[in-house]
């Protein structure tokens, strides 16, 4: 899991350097750019280092960061498409549809995070058996 985690990292930032690189070159897409690239970036930095710390949270941790990322991206062609509309921001299906990412996002966060601890307990248990 450890080399998947750091791929996928890599992917990540990879994909967050080339979209800077876009940000500036084109003015079109400026909010898409400024609410994605920051977590683009985290996520990617956080998956290297749970590569590094042989973090346990398996599949469950890749899914919540790739749903917060889609969650971001979404967030920001909402806001660019209010502002080439010249409109507020309504409660549309779409904003809705960007809290259920985010609300699962965290949710399968948590979840790799209990699915990390437990599997360290366990470990530590089948040590002290032996």
């Amino acid at each position: 899991m450890r080399i998947i985690f750091l791929i996928l990292g890599a992917l990540m930032l990879g994909w967050a350097a080339f979209h800077i690189h876009s940000a500036f070159a084109q003015r079109e897409h400026f909010w898409f750019y400024v609410c994605s690239q920051g977590t683009l970036v985290i996520s990617g930095i956080a998956l290297v280092i749970a590569a590094k710390r042989n973090y346990r949270g398996h599949w469950s941790f890749v899914v919540g960061l790739v749903l917060l990322v889609l969650a971001s991206h979404a967030i920001g062609l909402e806001v660019d498409g209010a502002l080439a509309a010249h409109r507020m921001v309504q409660w549309s299906s779409g904003i809705f549809l960007i809290l259920v990412a985010v609300l699962c996002g965290v949710l399968s966060l948590l979840s790799a995070n209990e699915l990390h601890r437990c599997s360290i307990i366990r470990e530590n248990s089948d040590d002290n058996v032996v």
